[in-house]
C-alpha cells in the first residue's frame, strides 16, 4: 500500500519515482503524451521570448538611468515618452500608408470616370474631315493628323473621307453627302464637319460642351456671312432633310462658295431653318487670321479653339503658314 501511495503521489505530480519502483500506468497514449509535452515546451518558449523581448530591454533601460531620489518617476516618465514617440511614429507611418491608399483609389476612380466619359464622348460626337482629291499633298497629312489627335485626346469619333462621293461636282460638295452618309449610320449623335484648311489650336476645349440639343445646327458668322468651314450638325431627321435641300441648290450664287452659298441662302430665306440653327460667336468655333477679316470678333487669338484659313489654301506661302500653325498647336498641346 505504501508503494501504491507513492505511485499515486508521483502520478499527481506528473513525474516518475526517483528511487526504484515502476512508472505509473497512464490511460493516454504515447502520442498524446508527446503532444502535451510539445505544447508545454511551446508555451514556455513563448513566455521566454516575451521576457527577452519586453521585460529584459525594459529592465536594462531602467538600469541605465541615474539612480537618485526621484529617479523612479523620471524613469517612468521617460519610458512613457519613449512609448509615446513609438506610437506617434507608428501612427505617422499608418497615416502615410492610408494617404497612399486613398491616392491610389482616387486615381483609379479618375481613370474609370475618364474611360466612361470617353465612351460617352464617342457616342456624342465625331469629327468629319473631307480630304477629297486632288487633296493637299504639301500640308494635308499634317492637317488630318491635327484633327485625329484632338479626337483621340477626348475620345470622339474620327471620320475621314478621302474620296469624292459625287464626281459631278467640285470636291467641297462631298461634305454634304458625307454628312448624310454618316448620319444614317447612326453611330454618333452629332457630327462636326471641319475643313482641311482649319487647325484645332486648343485641345483643352471640349467640343461636346459646345453642343446644344435644342438646335440641329451650330455655326458661326464671319465678316460677311455664315461660314460652314467649322459647323456642327445633329444627326436628326431634320438635318438629313436640310442637307438634301442644300444639295438640290447646286447653282446658288455666288457659285464659288459652293455648298456654303446654298446654306446661307436657305438660312436667309426660311424662318423655319433659322429656328433650327444656332449662331455662335465666330471665335468660339471658327476664328480667322487677321488677313481675312481683321476685326476683334473674328481674329484668332492665343487660347482660341480653331483657326480657319478660307480662300487661302492656293495662295503662295500657305503650305508653310498652315504647317507652322499645326506645329505650334502640337507643341502647345503636348503632342
Amino acid at each position: 500500500m505504501a508503494q501504491s501511495g507513492a505511485k499515486l503521489r508521483f502520478l499527481r505530480k506528473g513525474r516518475r519515482p526517483r528511487h526504484g519502483g515502476t512508472a505509473p500506468s497512464f490511460s493516454m497514449t504515447e502520442a498524446a503524451k508527446h503532444a502535451e509535452s510539445t505544447g508545454s515546451r511551446r508555451r514556455l518558449l513563448v513566455l521566454a521570448t516575451a521576457v527577452l523581448v519586453i521585460v529584459v530591454p525594459a529592465v536594462l533601460f531602467v538600469g541605465l538611468l541615474p539612480r537618485d531620489e526621484g529617479a523612479g518617476p523620471r524613469q517612468l516618465r521617460l519610458i512613457n515618452e519613449l512609448a509615446l514617440r513609438r506610437q506617434e511614429a507608428l501612427a505617422e507611418s499608418l497615416r502615410g500608408q492610408v494617404a497612399e491608399l486613398q491616392a491610389a483609389v482616387a486615381a483609379a476612380e479618375r481613370k474609370a470616370e475618364a474611360a466612361t466619359q470617353r465612351a460617352a464622348n464617342y457616342d456624342t460626337l465625331a469629327l468629319l474631315v473631307v480630304n477629297a482629291p486632288p487633296g493637299y499633298p504639301l500640308w494635308g497629312p499634317q492637317s488630318v493628323e491635327n484633327k485625329y489627335q484632338y479626337a483621340r485626346r477626348h475620345g470622339y469619333g474620327f471620320l475621314l473621307e478621302n474620296g469624292l462621293l459625287n464626281t459631278s461636282r467640285p470636291a467641297a460638295w462631298t461634305k454634304v453627302k458625307a454628312l448624310q452618309t454618316h448620319m444614317r449610320m447612326g453611330h454618333h449623335k452629332w457630327l462636326w464637319s471641319i475643313d482641311m484648311d482649319a487647325v484645332i489650336t486648343n485641345f483643352s476645349i471640349e467640343a461636346h460642351k459646345l453642343l446644344d440639343d435644342r438646335f440641329d445646327v451650330i455655326v458661326s458668322p464671319d465678316c460677311n456671312v455664315l461660314n460652314t468651314g467649322s459647323i456642327f450638325f445633329k444627326a436628326s431627321e431634320w438635318s438629313l432633310q436640310f442637307l438634301q435641300r442644300i444639295w438640290e441648290r447646286e447653282f446658288d450664287e455666288p457659285r464659288a462658295w459652293w455648298e456654303n452659298a446654298a446654306f446661307v441662302n436657305l438660312h436667309n430665306e426660311d424662318e423655319e431653318v433659322r429656328r433650327h440653327v444656332k449662331v455662335v460667336e465666330q471665335r468660339a468655333i471658327n476664328a480667322y487670321p487677321p488677313i481675312i477679316c481683321n476685326r476683334e470678333s473674328s481674329n484668332w487669338q492665343p487660347g482660341d479653339f480653331v483657326i480657319h484659313y478660307p480662300s487661302l489654301s492656293h495662295s503662295e506661302g500657305f503650305p508653310e503658314m498652315i504647317k507652322q500653325k499645326i506645329k505650334e498647336a502640337a507643341e502647345l498641346n503636348g503632342l
